[in-house]
């Protein structure tokens, strides 16, 4: 007995490693019984989903559960993917991610919920009959689809127009069917061929609004465009599906593509220029049809933390205001409510650095070139502590040459040193220092943090020379984000911080 049942044990483990499924957290519940249809229709390959088709001939709809980290969901993802292209018109194929997989939302999850999905790759057809595993999908999951497409559509359902401007797609659905009130509406924004570490991924939604007791008439909706969209890959995809016996009746698709222009994206070229007030020229050319153009410039790739956007009619345009890092541009055709694709992100660099050069002795110094006094009047001059070794400075003329303050409390006879430094996203956008120094002290607070000023040299401390605060340089330098050099040579110092 104890060996039967060890036999339909290890049965059952392997049917579920042939099929490729992969479990989340939780008891699967098959809520619907997966039927198997043989394929021998021969359905026309129709180029899309029309919508007079969508009003008389049923459109199955495949749902498939899937997740960029799953190793059973490429296969199921191809199946279907291939089965589509030579089916178009029979069924839409819509992939919905799950397990906060980067491409998933809190409206997927939610319709996993729906159909008690545990796991992927799953796949529901026409919201009645559910497939687990990439095997159970391709094979009978198709058949099943292609079989209800056979059928005439009890209910009409049309998506009659959609819109398209620059931050949202606007769509108008609606059906002369009169519905019972357990019918129930949803309308979704689809992309297509999104890349996601490195892999493509085909009809993803994005976006989901449902309507509850949809009856009868029209419907507006409208999705906002994310700027990692790419309006040609989009989609509007409807269907009414029942909330009690959760079978899909009716659905359309719509590309929005039909909607974007004949404008053409201009090439980018960015050209970096050695001035810090004006790091970056964007070149533009080509761009048929436009009036106008629309440039952004981003740290990411995908463009989540759009820094710059401007919009001109030059073809030259400068960018201020940006501070060292990589960056990456890219620019759209603008033509009163026409809108081109982006074009093709392009990468810069912008190296911008704060050069201060000190001698020994002198009292001038150099910041990137430009010579000043370091103590207008005063004749003040860096100066090295013999019995230290080390080079003290008057370092108000330091901070200020950087973008800091300084403040002078006469009580307790110290120095506060303030820097904010700016910060590309996702980063907070100031990142400040506090520097902290007592004269005659060898302890510093660096944002609240004790630290000697030189850890080799307890001795080494802040003092005053000719009625000016002399502090120790490389401690102060270091600890502002900037590099020292010492040149023995020439007795120079120079301060180099990037900006």
């Amino acid at each position: 007995m104890k060996k039967r049942i060890l036999t339909a044990v290890l049965v059952f483990a392997v049917v579920f490693s042939v099929t490729g499924f992969a479990f989340s957290a939780g008891i699967f519940t098959n809520a619907f019984s997966p039927l198997r249809f043989v394929n021998n229709y021969g359905s026309a390959a129709l180029h899309s989903v029309n919508t007079a088709l969508a009003a008389d001939k049923r459109v199955s709809i495949i749902e498939l559960f899937t997740a960029t980290w799953c190793h059973f969901c490429p296969a199921a993802e191809k199946g279907v993917s291939e089965a589509y292209a030579n089916h178009k018109g029979d069924f839409i194929f819509l992939e919905y991610h799950i397990g906060n997989d980067g491409l998933s939302t809190k409206e997927t999850e939610s319709r996993a919920r729906f159909y008690y999905v545990m796991g992927t790759p799953t796949g529901v057809v026409n919201g009645k009959y559910k497939f687990i595993g990439s095997d159970q999908i391709v094979q009978k999951g198709v058949d099943r689809a292609l079989f209800d497409a056979q059928k005439m559509a009890e209910v009409s359902l049309v998506i009659q127009s959609v819109n398209l401007t620059k931050t949202s797609v606007k769509a108008f659905v609606s059906t002369d069917s009169e519905l019972s009130e357990d019918a129930n509406l949803f309308v979704l924004l689809v992309e297509d061929h999104v890349e996601y570490k490195g892999k493509d991924y085909r009809f993803v939604v994005r976006r989901i609004k449902e309507f509850d007791g949809f009856t009868r008439g029209e419907k507006s909706v409208e999705f906002s465009l994310d700027s990692t969209f790419n309006p040609a890959n989009l989609y509007i995809v409807a269907f009414v599906q029942g909330a009690k016996t959760r079978e899909i009746y009716q659905s359309a698709m719509q590309s929005v593509n039909s909607r974007v222009s004949a404008l053409t994206p201009p090439a980018v070229s960015p050209v970096t220029n050695t001035f810090t007030s004006m790091p970056v020229t964007i070149k533009l050319s080509g761009g048929k049809g436009a009036t106008e153009f629309e440039v952004q410039i981003a740290p990411d790739p995908k463009f989540e933390f759009v820094i710059a956007d401007k919009k001109t009619f030059h073809t030259s345009i400068d960018f201020r205001s940006l501070i060292s890092g990589t960056y990456y541009v890219r620019a759209r055709s603008l033509n009163g409510e026409k809108v081109s694709v982006w074009s093709k992100a392009q990468s810069f660099t912008v190296d911008i650095e704060k050069v201060i050069e000190m001698k020994i002795g002198s009292q001038y110094m150099f910041v990137n070139g430009i010579m000043e006094e370091i103590d207008p009047g005063r004749g003040t001059k860096p100066v090295i502590v013999p019995k230290w070794g080390r080079t003290v400075v008057p370092i108000r003329a330091i901070v200020e040459a950087l973008g800091g303050t300084i403040e002078w409390d006469g009580k307790t006879r110290s120095i506060t040193i303030t820097l904010n430094e700016k910060q590309l996203p996702p980063s907070p956008p100031v990142h400040t220092i506090y520097i902290v120094m007592q004269i005659d002290n060898p302890v510093a607070y660096v944002n609240g943090e004790k630290r000697w000023i030189d850890s080799k040299n307890h001795s080494v401390k802040p003092v005053i020379i000719n009625d000016r605060t002399m502090v120790p340089i490389r401690f102060v330098a270091e600890n502002l984000g900037c590099t020292v050099e010492w040149d023995g040579k020439t007795k120079t110092i120079t301060i180099k911080k990037k900006e």
